[in-house]
């Protein structure tokens, strides 16, 4: 199979159906269907690990979210006093 170039990345020559061949467009793409099929809930409470590691975070300061999603993590740092910045590639979920 060859590849070419396109946005910096590596992809196939044959490129499935639906997709641009561009990795960033396709992931924005993915993100946004499955967080509009699915009912945002924050509620769900942040995640386990980071719940249960909680004692490992400094006392105060700020947190960078990566994969925010529907910002459950960045609600629950932000309640425990830190500045937090979220982002996401699907600007459905956020």
């Amino acid at each position: 199979m060859g590849y070419f170039t396109r946005s910096l990345f590596l992809v196939p020559h044959s490129i499935p159906e639906g997709h641009t061949g561009c990795m960033a467009e396709d992931s924005e793409r993915f993100w946004d269907e499955r967080y509009r099929e699915e009912e945002a809930v924050p509620e769900r409470g942040p995640a386990v690990f980071l719940v249960e590691h909680r004692h490992l975070l400094p006392p105060r300061g700020g947190a960078l979210d990566v994969a925010m999603g529907t910002g459950r993590n960045t609600l629950y740092l932000a309640s425990l006093g830190y500045e937090v910045t979220g982002i996401d590639v699907s600007g459905v979920a956020v």
